[in-house]
């Protein structure tokens, strides 16, 4: 009698003992699995977060590019309004294709040169440059302000230029 109930113990300690096994073979497996995973995502994660340093490093150089360009096409535009050449007004509008748009919207009747004189202004020269460079005196470039002020609306108290700058660089934005 005491073998069989000694061996009936030692099955169920077997049969006991089998499924703790299986239980940690199942929780090794459930933990090894999960530490792949893990190691699979982090991976996945290191991976885009390079292409996305990548890219941003990409659009950066391509920011750079178009900043040079930018300036280069700036700078010759000054050159050219510098040097009173033919070409300038034509250039301008090629590169600041809005500016003539939005000052035409507000009066139609701007003529051409009254437009290339609030070029020179937009570009940040003063009344003695723009004198300078367009072999004119001061009074008539202050004519010409007076003018172009009536005609644009502005009473005489505001400072054209900073007017010009904020009309066109704020409409401009909104576009």
């Amino acid at each position: 009698l005491n073998y069989a109930i000694n061996e009936i113990l030692n099955k169920k300690e077997q049969t006991h003992t089998s499924k703790q096994n299986r239980l940690l073979i199942l929780i090794s497996v459930i933990a090894l699995i999960s530490l792949v995973l893990f190691f699979i995502y982090k991976k996945r994660k290191a991976n885009r977060q390079q292409a996305l340093i990548e890219e941003l490093s990409e659009k950066e150089e391509k920011v750079l590019v178009l900043e040079q360009k930018v300036n280069e096409t700036f700078d010759e535009i000054l050159q050219m309004a510098k040097a009173n050449h033919p070409q300038f007004w034509q250039r301008f509008q090629e590169v600041y294709s809005h500016f003539p748009e939005k000052l035409l919207k507000l009066n139609p009747d701007l003529k051409s040169s009254e437009l290339a004189f609030l070029a020179y202004l937009f570009l940040g020269f003063n009344t003695k440059e723009i004198a300078d460079y367009t072999f004119k005196t001061s009074g008539t470039i202050k004519n010409y302000r007076s003018s172009i002020r009536k005609k644009l609306g502005l009473s005489p108290e505001e400072n054209l230029s900073s007017w010009l700058q904020n009309y066109i660089n704020i409409d401009n934005s909104n576009k």
